[in-house]
């Protein structure tokens, strides 16, 4: 067994060549076409072959690279920290408050608030009601939908108010000017007249 991480896991089996892998598929395949009955095309306008060895990596550059390392081929996160994400749709910010605060208990690390309809009369004590009982700091918060420029700058205060540090935020505003304008108005921007 390997005893370090970057021993192989298998090397005590022996090694295998592509000359014999090849041999056994071609018995399996009685004689069938190995490119019409085993490659496929992807979407992408590539070939896929049903398997790859170390040989078919020669050359890459980036294959010693780790997670949390650019390019970011094995993620962005080098800890492998996983966040437990839940979106609730808002209509009524109590209701919508007490189903983050069960989703909280239940595990959740993550929340998404949707905001379907615009909020043009969303206030600063609704969304402290919306937020009553979460610690700002300890959940990644994530508001979309309409009216979430507004809803931004209501955290960024409550935030202030709460002696809470900006840079302890995790908080994401998803503004999309398809649904804030295109969608809504035939138009990219707020000043045009929409169709």
């Amino acid at each position: 067994m390997a005893t370090t991480n970057r021993e192989k896991l298998f090397a005590e089996f022996p090694e295998v060549s592509t000359e014999t892998w090849e041999a056994a598929i071609a018995v399996d395949l009685k004689g069938a076409d190995y490119e019409r009955k085993l490659v496929w095309r992807t979407t992408e306008g590539f070939n896929l072959r049903p398997y790859y060895r170390a040989e078919n990596l020669e050359g890459l550059k980036t294959l010693g690279t780790q997670a949390g390392e650019f390019p970011y081929l094995r993620g962005v996160s080098g800890d492998n920290s996983w966040l437990t994400h839940q979106t609730i749709s808002v209509s009524c910010p109590k209701a919508a408050n007490e189903a983050a605060l069960k989703m909280l208990n239940a595990g959740v690390d993550s929340l998404g608030f949707c905001f379907c309809k615009a909020e043009a009369e969303f206030t600063a004590e609704d969304l402290d009601t919306l937020l009553a009982g979460i610690v700002l700091p300890a959940v990644e918060l994530t508001f979309c939908g309409k009216g979430v420029a507004k809803i931004a700058s209501l955290l960024l205060a409550k935030a202030e108010k709460e002696g809470v540090a900006k840079e302890d935020l995790r908080v994401n505003f998803c503004i999309d000017p398809i649904i804030k304008h295109l969608s809504e108005k035939g138009n990219w921007c707020e000043e045009c007249e929409g169709g």
